[in-house]
């Protein structure tokens, strides 16, 4: 069974996310049932564990499944239990494209490249009708034909600065070891100052002080026009990472500037990605593609997680950061990256650089003496045809040999030594595609004429996806990519095949990687490295075995280790198991770890954690308990050891961001950060755009959709209500729900909106809702109704547009109109070349109606009009 990325188009309504879909061999459909369901605005009832009851409006047959039970009920009917069209997988519903047909009258598709699939219904879905009701609502029986809402687009400036958002932690311990409490404070905050988008990390404790201060400042835009500047996507100072160059790598992060005119998804390296993040000290960092767990980490003091050279696959890639805190705390990140053959539009060109002083902070805590480094890099890449895109490549660096390795070409000889190298780089690279092979070709020159080479390619057959690489460095080449197991090689070759194994026996067997990777060295010696990967799913277990053998002159060695995540229902729980040997037949586990959470009812959750050491013998078991407050989360852990040492702590992490604006508060973690909305509803019914409390009202209850998916947060009796968190990478679309207010013919001038939410900043808008007006009228030519031509009512402002089509009898009609003057008209481009059509002009008041409008299309000629009429 072969795991999909996919989007969905219900009924043509596109789902605000990418959905996991299962194919089997012979190319059968399986559709997660929830989230479709909910789209469809259905029921999707979980009774229980497993046992779910669904159904599609109240004309639609009620569906009760009992995965665990094997039980499908029809209208309360007990039905024959299908033996492979329904699986149960992480604990989400699957049902394949028979048994959607068979029980919810929805048919499926999976278009040519398996990154879409086109679900339709027989009847009308409950989300159809709600449309359709809100367009045709007393229309007195004359049909109409749906009514397009664009977006309006909102752009707000930034701001000099505005309340900031994120988590702080104040943990306090003490230990048998000194019996002294030892208190530590750090947090991860964004915040919108300057007219920058700044994040700041801080960490410390009362021996020290302040230990660790991290500030990136600047601006990103998903849509390319970062600080107003056409094609710019990111532009930021401070602490930053600085962009990678083929064969030399990126060197250390620190302070300095960096800048692309990329898209954000855009891959920098041909195959392979590095996912860098801030989190809070002693959290717990897991990285899923998609569903598959690929690694894990422990945040350090210095916040920070760094998983280098992640592999990609060709087309979509979605990633996902799962952090853990101390107390059960949960948060999650997207990170999507695209490999659609790495072309660029003939003429188009993209550029990536950086200045960045590496190993030192924007802010330095301390005052002892550091090894620095320089480091100018630049990358423009451009597309040459369709097939074909080029690429220049420079960079200038000078970094303390300490760092380099020794191991380098004429590093010096005395350890102690803290002399620098400073090297200049230039280069050239071509990404060509032949057909579906991909491929890039890298050769840089550093100062004095030494050479490396990079060839890369990579391709898909029959659901198996095949990449290699090689690596070649003259003998003098400085790079520490060309060291390995403490060494310099000469060249190196990589090959990796990796496919989805399918299902076997009904369970799912997951997909496997082989990576094979050979390095000569210099005397003609050689060394080989296996490296197998098997990820899958056990249940709601997620797993994942790793194992690396290595060969050489010397001795072979062989790593395994075994990494378990599960996080189903209340429980989340996490395993680790490392074992080492000289041969894959003698291994032997050295160390064994895990931890598991549960949560209780009120907020409440208790967890352990432990590890074993079989060499030593050593073992190590703590527990912890946590209570959500309305504030934070409250956590008090124990631990102890086989000698006997305990410890025991108190911390308390709380979310900070904007309740109420403009106050700041403190609220749960899991509602701080990210983008928010904030919106003023309110009854405008002297039709001035501004509150008045002596005769407006503000709007309780009143519910947003945010992405077409119903939001679950409603305004108060202020009228006032805060959506968050809303993702800071791509833009968001916001709407009033008509379903979820008293009177659905209340409009505002712009009802529907869209934007870009943006890290550390706060939207608020004012929506004064306005009694809406409505008109209708008639297409003719000549005299005679057109029928099928779409029709534009379009305010004169330009805040709002609305387009429909004329019916049989050139009948048209615009239900929910905000007052004010709008113009009415068939666009130019609707019509063919020479034709033109009249405008009408006409103010609306609150609640009024006007009929009787008429648009007449007029063709260049009589003698055109009967061979090019619409």
């Amino acid at each position: 069974m072969e795991l999909l990325l996919v989007e969905i188009r219900l009924n043509g309504q596109l789902l605000a996310d990418f959905e996991d879909a299962l194919q089997a061999p012979d190319g059968r459909l399986w559709l997660p049932l929830g989230p479709l369901v909910r789209a469809a605005e259905g029921e999707f009832q979980a009774l229980d564990e497993g046992r779910y009851q669904i159904a599609l409006g109240s004309a639609a047959s009620d569906v009760e499944i009992d995965v665990l039970g094997s039980q499908l009920k029809i209208d309360g009917n007990l039905q024959e239990w299908p033996n492979d069209g329904i699986l149960f997988d992480n604990g989400r519903l699957f049902l394949d494209q028979s048994y959607l047909k068979s029980l919810f009258s929805l048919t499926a598709a999976l278009s040519e490249d398996a990154l879409r699939v086109d679900v339709d219904s027989v009847r009308p879905l409950p989300a159809d009708l709600r449309r359709l009701r809100e367009r045709r609502w007393e229309r007195f029986g004359r049909g109409t034909v749906a009514t397009e809402h664009p977006h309006r687009e909102i752009h707000r400036p930034y701001s000099l600065l505005s309340a900031p958002g994120g988590d702080l932690r104040v943990a306090s311990r003490i230990s048998q070891v000194d019996s002294q409490l030892r208190s530590t404070a750090s947090g991860n905050i964004e915040v919108e100052a300057g007219y920058l988008s700044n994040r700041v990390f801080f960490n410390g404790d009362e021996r020290n002080g302040l230990s660790s201060l991290r500030w990136t400042g600047g601006r990103t835009s998903p849509e390319g026009d970062a600080f107003g500047i056409a094609g710019l996507y990111r532009l930021e100072a401070g602490d930053v990472s600085p962009f990678p160059l083929p064969l030399v790598g990126a060197g250390g992060s620190g302070r300095g500037v960096v800048f692309s005119t990329a898209p954000m998804e855009r891959v920098e390296l041909f195959d392979v990605i590095r996912i860098e993040g801030d989190a809070l000290p002693r959290w717990d960092a897991e990285l899923y593609r998609g569903q598959e767990l690929i690694d894990f980490q422990v945040i350090g003091d210095d916040g920070r997680y760094d998983f280098d050279d992640v592999p990609l696959g060709f087309g979509a890639n979605l990633f996902r950061v799962v952090l853990y805190g101390p107390q059960g705390q949960v948060q999650e990140r997207e990170i999507r990256r695209a490999i659609p053959g790495g072309q660029l539009r003939p003429g188009e060109l993209h550029l990536r650089g950086g200045l960045v002083q590496s190993g030192r902070q924007m802010v330095s805590l301390d005052q002892r003496e550091h090894l620095s480094g320089e480091a100018l890099t630049l990358r423009a890449d451009y597309g040459v045809t369709p097939q074909l895109t080029g690429s220049l490549l420079l960079g200038s660096d000078r970094e303390p040999w300490s760092r380099l390795g020794r191991q380098q070409p004429g590093a010096p000889i005395a350890p102690e030594s803290e002399e620098s190298l400073t090297r200049q780089h230039t280069g050239i690279g071509l990404r060509p595609t032949l057909g579906n092979v991909r491929s890039e070709w890298v050769v840089l020159q550093q100062d004095g004429g030494s050479t490396a080479l990079q060839a890369d390619a990579g391709f898909a057959l029959g659901g198996t996806s095949f990449s290699t690489g090689y690596r070649r460095y003259d003998s003098d080449f400085v790079s520490r990519q060309r060291v390995a197991g403490g060494r310099l090689f000469d060249d190196h070759l990589r090959l990796r095949v990796g496919r989805g194994l399918g299902q076997l026996g009904g369970v799912r067997l997951g997909s496997v990687t082989l990576e094979y990777d050979r390095y000569a060295f210099s005397g003609s010696e050689q060394r080989e490295a296996y490296r197998p990967r098997w990820r899958h799913r056990a249940g709601t277990v997620s797993l994942s075995h790793e194992i690396d053998y290595v060969r050489g002159q010397g001795e072979p060695s062989t790593r395994y280790r075994l990494l378990g995540s599960h996080r189903y229902s209340r429980l989340t729980s996490r395993a680790q198991l490392q074992a080492t040997g000289r041969q894959p037949g003698d291994l032997t586990v050295n160390t064994v770890s895990g931890s598991l959470d549960y949560r209780l009812d009120s907020g409440r959750t208790v967890g352990s954690s432990g590890s074993y050491s079989v060499d030593g013998g050593n073992y190590s078991v703590g527990a912890r308990f946590s209570q959500q407050l309305g504030v934070g989360q409250l956590g008090v852990s124990v631990s102890s050891n086989d000698s006997g040492q305990w410890s025991a702590g108190l911390s308390l992490t709380l979310g900070l961001g904007m309740d109420r604006p403009p106050a700041l508060s403190l609220m749960p973690p899991s509602h701080a950060g990210a983008g928010a909305v904030a919106l003023d509803v309110f009854e405008d019914r002297n039709a001035d755009d501004r509150f008045d409390p002596a005769q407006d009202q503000p709007m309780e209850g009143v519910g947003f959709l945010v992405d077409n998916r119903p939001h679950p947060a409603v305004t108060d009796g202020e009228g006032r209500v805060v959506l968050r968190p809303l993702p800071t990478h791509r833009p968001v679309r916001i709407a009033l729900d008509p379903s979820a207010m008293d009177d659905p013919f209340l409009t505002t001038v712009s009802p529907r909106l869209q934007l870009q939410p943006r890290p550390g900043f706060t939207h608020e808008l004012k929506m004064p809702l306005v009694d809406s007006a409505q008109a209708s009228g008639t297409l003719v030519r000549n005299g005679r109704p057109v029928p099928g031509v779409v029709v534009t009512a379009r305010r004169r402002d330009g805040l709002a547009e609305e387009t429909t089509r004329s019916l049989s009898d050139g009948f048209f009609a615009f239900d929910t109109l905000s007052p004010g003057v709008w113009v009415f008209e068939v666009a130019p481009a609707e019509l063919p070349e020479g034709w033109h059509s009249n405008t009408v002009e006409h103010e609306l008041a609150p609640g009024s109606f006007r009929d009787g409008l008429t648009i007449r299309l007029t063709p260049p000629s009589a003698d055109e009009a009967d061979t090019n009429a619409p």
